[in-house]
């Protein structure tokens, strides 16, 4: 059985092999990003795009990435305007907003809500909408929860219900010179709420503790719980096979 190929580029951006070869990028803050070991220059190919919201430090460079490579953007709907506004094709932006959901290409994309805000400049004005969480569904049913930036609040104890991710990308920090949205405390909270049977940290400046303070608190408040601790540039595979009990290699 084929795995998940998910490799950290630093920050909250992540580059997504799925068993049958699809590529998706998360949250592609590449070019200013000093955590992130590759440019856009260096990206050959992508086919999906994600995009939790419209801060820099996601949408980063959604654009110019869905230019280069003729991928799928999807995004909330001021992302989607801002990207048509600058030559992005219409059919290569797919609307999501919250419990919406889309087949492309082997997986899932479902929106779902994050308590936070979309709002950055868009030629002479601003725009603004929601922020969004994704589920991502693979052919073979793993099920990764991006849980972009949000601050803590209990729908995602319904959400775990319902869709029982087993991966979680859960921001434990903030990004240097800006505040915190979700802490390592709230974030263990958050994991335990959704779930999951593996959290990988991020959205915390490499080198500091956030990470290792996280992985420390689920140690103490919910040791079930696998932490990966990643470096940029690191990768891991998985497979569903890998979170489920008697399940044959």
């Amino acid at each position: 059985m084929e795995k998940v190929q998910l490799q950290y580029l630093g920050h909250s951006i992540f580059k997504i092999v799925t068993e049958s070869g699809t590529v998706i990028y998360l949250d592609p803050f590449l070019e200013d990003n000093p955590e992130c070991p590759i440019k856009l220059k260096d990206v050959d190919r992508a086919d999906i795009v994600l995009v939790t919201h419209g801060a820099f430090d996601h949408m980063g460079d959604a654009i110019q990435l869905v230019k280069k490579t003729g991928a799928l953007l999807i995004s909330g709907p001021d992302v989607r305007v801002d990207a048509v506004s600058k030559g992005v094709l219409e059919e290569k932006c797919q609307l999501l907003v919250w419990g919406g959901e889309v087949d492309v290409l082997d997986v899932k994309i479902r929106s779902l809500k994050a308590d936070h805000l979309s709002f950055f400049r868009s030629r002479d004005g601003y725009l603004c909408s929601i922020a969004m969480s994704f589920l991502i569904t693979t052919r073979d049913h793993l099920r990764i929860y991006a849980v972009g930036d949000t601050s803590i609040f209990s729908d995602l104890q319904l959400f775990g219900q319902l869709y029982r991710p087993h991966i979680g990308l859960i921001p434990v920090g903030g990004f240097p010179g800006f505040f915190t949205e979700l802490s390592p405390s709230e974030a263990v909270l958050a994991a335990q709420w959704l779930g999951v049977q593996m959290a990988i940290p991020i959205h915390f400046p490499a080198g500091q503790e956030e990470g290792e303070t996280f992985r420390d608190l689920c140690g103490q408040m919910a040791p079930h719980i696998r932490v990966k601790i990643m470096k940029p540039g690191q990768e891991v595979s998985y497979r569903a096979c890998d979170f489920q009990m008697g399940c044959e290699a």
